[in-house]
């Protein structure tokens, strides 16, 4: 688990924990974005998979359209910011429903299994691209 805390237009603008962080660099040679090991990373992907965290001032201006500055803070830094600003529960207990019937609602534990099954198959899939990758850029 790892907490950040992002910023926007260099004020704090709210923190995230990262149960199961997806470290990420530039791949020069294809030129794309890929998982790495954590003393290699300059990003973190979001929780929700939705945003990149670009750690340590790092950028990716012209690769991605928007990255979001962060720094990776302690747990009890990350509990002091809730605290201080109940609005922004990560945990919220009472999410918004949808209105039409025919939508599934799944519980937590079957977003986070659903969530894993898709960031496993992702990691295949980019695997599968970067061996084609090499193989017609050798």
């Amino acid at each position: 688990m790892i907490y950040v805390e992002y910023f926007a237009d260099g004020d704090p603008a709210g923190v995230e924990a990262i149960e199961d962080p997806i470290w990420i660099k530039y791949h020069e040679r294809n030129r794309r974005i890929i998982e790495c090991p954590r003393f290699e990373a300059i990003g973190v992907v979001s929780s929700d998979g939705s945003k990149i965290f670009m750690l340590n001032g790092n950028e990716l201006s012209g690769v991605v359209e928007e990255t979001i500055d962060a720094v990776i803070i302690s747990q009890s830094e990350y509990e002091e910011y809730i605290a201080t600003h109940p609005e922004e529960d990560p945990e919220d207990e009472d999410p918004e429903i949808p209105e039409d019937p025919g939508d599934e609602i799944l519980s937590r534990a079957e977003l986070t299994a659903a969530v894993r099954e898709l960031q496993a198959q992702n990691e295949m899939l980019e695997e599968c691209l970067l061996e084609m990758s090499e193989i017609v850029y050798e």
